[in-house]
């Protein structure tokens, strides 16, 4: 049995009544076909039935009798429902605001399918239409919220703590969206968000709540998190700065700010040249460009100088920022301020060149009297390698001619004074005893609560033989060594 296909053309805004009007005219056997074009507005009328062989023309919009006329006489076998008067009204016709005209059984099917709450409302604040997501939101069925008022379905504490967050209004639209807690079925508040929308020349207006708790929490995390970065940036000794694909800076911490006399925001934008010199600027470019286009980290010792004109000696450290894709972003700069380190190291050099170098034998021990350090004269004049003297104790050098009391008296004025000097004796690795003029000094590291001893010899025994030499010739003849007359004189 073959089908009857039914063009219909609707002019209006509601196609439930257009489905309604035809299935009273048509019983349920032999039921045609519909296939319907829909137009909001008569802009497109004329040329619409044109185009199309129509069986319906239902218009739900108000037309002139000229036109009305007019598809009479071109489209005599059409059938024709004006559903509003022929003459046009200065005012639009309302639209209803019943929920049987606005949603559909098949958009009502939607809304429920959709887990976020919906609803519908007037101008009145009475509810037109919700789905199911929003009916469970307060704990009840759709059609218990359905006719109700806004403040019948919402207590009074919630829409006390709800507030407007942000508004865009226009000529023919207004959206607003609102902030607040809402309690679940449980009695647990969450944080939700309510848009709310203007239709229909706002006389309707359309609710989504959204519910925004865990991404509030992660926010608020989030916000711990970069204050937590923030605050560690900026206590530390560190000059930390950040830079975007061009080399350009955006951010910055305290240190930072303090070394170029600016504040961050300031800084937000501008380059290497506005804070150092031509010099220092382009070998910094250098340095981001190799980091960004090479995705590598760049270390290096160098020198910047602030804005006081000082210069520093800086270790830097530069690493690439990186997309969750791998791509380059910018780069994160790290520079330790190391001058006094700088400076502490050149004088450790210096002091190391004179330790080793020394005519004088210079050994430094624990507080308990154990070698840790010795230089090369040392090894030499005590006959000791190096490494046989690290870790021996100062008195393997000592000898028996001063006697025990000799020494102690050395300790008790190291413990008084700090210090000590004065004419020894000592041992060498053959046994041998030499003299030599013995300085002692005392130092403290107050921090660790440790203190070392360094001892510093000078040989006397080349002295003593000049000594006995020219006493020897003072008396005598150098070439017979018999005694000469300034002897004999003194013997009379």
């Amino acid at each position: 049995m073959s089908v009857t296909i039914e063009n219909i053309l609707y002019v209006g805004a509601n196609i439930k009544l257009v489905e309604t009007m035809l299935n009273v005219f048509h019983g349920n056997e032999n039921k045609p076909t519909y296939k319907t074009n829909h137009l909001f507005s008569c802009i497109d009328m004329q040329a619409a039935l044109a185009e199309h062989s129509y069986n319906y023309f239902i218009c739900e919009q108000a037309i002139s009798s000229e036109d009305m006329d007019k598809i009479k006489n071109q489209y005599p076998q059409l059938k024709t429902f004006y559903l509003a008067d022929s003459e046009v009204k200065k005012e639009p016709k309302k639209v209803s605001l019943r929920a049987e005209d606005l949603i559909s059984e098949d958009v009502q099917v939607a809304l429920d399918a959709i887990s976020i709450p919906i609803y519908y409302r007037n101008k009145k604040r009475v509810f037109i239409a919700c789905n199911i997501a929003f009916a469970q939101l307060l704990g009840l069925l759709p059609e218990q919220v359905v006719g109700k008022h806004f403040l019948e379905i919402f207590p009074r504490t919630i829409l006390d703590d709800i507030r407007e967050v942000k508004k865009t209004d226009s000529a023919d639209h207004q959206v607003t969206l609102y902030s607040g807690n809402f309690h679940n079925q449980a009695g647990i508040p969450r944080e939700m968000e309510l848009r709310l929308e203007a239709l229909s020349e706002r006389n309707m207006f359309i609710g989504m709540i959204f519910d925004v708790q865990e991404r509030n929490d992660a926010k608020r995390l989030l916000e711990k998190e970069q204050a937590r970065l923030r605050a560690t940036a900026d206590i530390s000794s560190l000059l930390i700065f950040f830079k975007d694909l061009d080399s350009r800076f955006l951010g910055c911490n305290k240190p930072f700010e303090k070394f170029i006399g600016c504040s961050e925001k300031e800084l937000i934008g501008q380059t290497d040249e506005s804070f150092f010199t031509l010099e220092q600027a382009t070998s910094c470019q250098v340095q981001d460009e190799k980091v960004m286009t090479e995705n590598t980290v760049f270390c290096s010792e160098e020198y910047l100088t602030s804005h006081t004109g000082e210069r520093h000696f800086v270790k830097m450290k530069k690493v690439p920022i990186l997309a969750k894709d791998g791509s380059v972003q910018g780069l994160i700069a790290v520079a330790q301020d190391i001058t006094a380190k700088n400076i502490l190291r050149k004088n450790l050099n210096v002091a190391n060149v004179v330790f080793e170098n020394s005519k004088d034998s210079i050994i430094v021990t624990d507080a308990r009297g154990k070698i840790i350090s010795a230089n090369n004269s040392a090894s030499q004049i005590f006959g000791y390698l190096n490494k046989r003297l690290l870790a021996e104790d100062i008195r393997l050098l000592y000898t028996d001619n001063h006697g025990v009391p000799f020494y102690k008296s050395i300790e008790a004025s190291l413990k008084s004074d700090k210090r000590w000097q004065g004419e020894v004796s000592y041992t060498t690795q053959n046994g041998d005893v030499y003299f030599a003029w013995l300085e002692i000094y005392v130092v403290e590291h107050i921090d660790e609560g440790t203190l070392e001893k360094i001892y510093s010899y000078t040989d006397l025994t080349q002295f003593q033989s000049e000594q006995e030499r020219i006493l020897f010739l003072s008396k005598h003849d150098p070439q017979t060594g018999l005694y000469n007359r300034v002897a004999l004189f003194h013997r009379l």
